[in-house]
This record gives C-alpha cells, sequence and structure tokens, in this order.
C-alpha cells in the first residue's frame, strides 16, 4: 500500500504510512525507534503510534545515511547531533543578527538626530553595543564549536571502536589466563 500521494502536509502519521512513505521495513523501524531518539512517536487514545512529520523527515535522513552514506549506527547518530548543532547554531546567529538590525534601526542617522533626544539616543547606542558584544562572544563560541569537521569525528568513532577490540582482547587474555 502506497500513501505517499495523499500524505504530503499531514501533522501526524500512522506506523504504516510511516513504513510506506519512508520505504523502511516496520521491524527496522521499531529497532530505529529504539536506537535514534530523534524518531519520537506518541500513543494515540487508542494505542497505536502516531508520527509527527518530524519523525518521518528523520527517518527519512536516517535511511539516507545508513543505506546511502553507509554510515554506522554510532557514526549516523553522530552525524545527526552534529547536523542537529550546524542548525541550532545558525539559528542563534539568525536571532543576533535579527535583533542587532532591529537595533540598528532604532539608530537615527547623525543629521536627523534631535538635541533632546540625546539620552534615548544613548540608551539605543549602549543597547546596539552590547548586542554587538553578544555577537562576537557567540561567534566565538560557534567556531570552537565548529572546530571539529566530518572527518575529526569519523576518526574518533573508528578509534573508539579499535579501542573496544584491543580492550575486549585484553579482557579475553585476563580471563584466560585467570589473572584477577
Amino acid at each position: 500500500m502506497n500513501f505517499e500521494t495523499h500524505l504530503e502536509n499531514k501533522e501526524s502519521y500512522k506506523f504504516k504510512e510511516v513504513t510506506s512513505i519512508t520505504g523502511v521495513k516496520p521491524y527496522v523501524l521499531r529497532f530505529w525507534e529504539s536506537e535514534f531518539e530523534q524518531i519520537n512517536p506518541s500513543l494515540s487514545e487508542n494505542g497505536q503510534k502516531v508520527y509527527s512529520a518530524k519523525d518521518v523527515e528523520s527517518v527519512h535522513k536516517i535511511k539516507k545515511l545508513l543505506f546511502e552514506s553507509k554510515l554506522s549506527i554510532p557514526e549516523a547518530k553522530l552525524e545527526l547531533e552534529q547536523q542537529l548543532l550546524i542548525a541550532q547554531n545558525a539559528i542563534n546567529e539568525n536571532i543576533v543578527d535579527s535583533e542587532l538590525k532591529e537595533a540598528e534601526s532604532l539608530v537615527q542617522p547623525e543629521e536627523t538626530k534631535v538635541t533632546n533626544v540625546t539620552s534615548h539616543s544613548s540608551s539605543i547606542e549602549l543597547m546596539r553595543n552590547a548586542l554587538k558584544e553578544d555577537l562576537q562572544e557567540k561567534t566565538e563560541v560557534l567556531k570552537s564549536v565548529s572546530s571539529f569537521n566530518d572527518s575529526d569525528v569519523l576518526n574518533l568513532v573508528q578509534a573508539k571502536k579499535k579501542l573496544s577490540v584491543v580492550l575486549s582482547k585484553v579482557n579475553g587474555i585476563i580471563e584466560k589466563n585467570n589473572w584477577n
């Protein structure tokens, strides 16, 4: 059953609709629900799982990361977390930019200022400077967060896998020789 034609603008989806829209098998979707926090269906009054449009979008992203990009589940989790950080940083930048533009629009050009408005203008100037400082701080934070690139994250994941293998071999040797 293919639901794609009439479900593009819905706010909630049933389990079978999600599997049909995304092309993900039911048992895979159930497993992904347990592995990825981005898929978080709610339960309807009659006990059925109800997925949001955001859940469906997350299933598409996870499917692409696992099947097309050939990432492992831990790598896909890291990639999704990175995407979330990037999106949050972009939102924060947009908020700061809009606050700064709003503050700048409140400041009148020099030639139109009236002498009795100087106290108002100086308080706006103080607010403008505070917003600029806040923007600089947030920019520095963004630069420090984005100092890890994709290859750095993948290298960390691969290193973690190698360490896990080494630790399991060491534990096996300890048990084999009764070195407890």
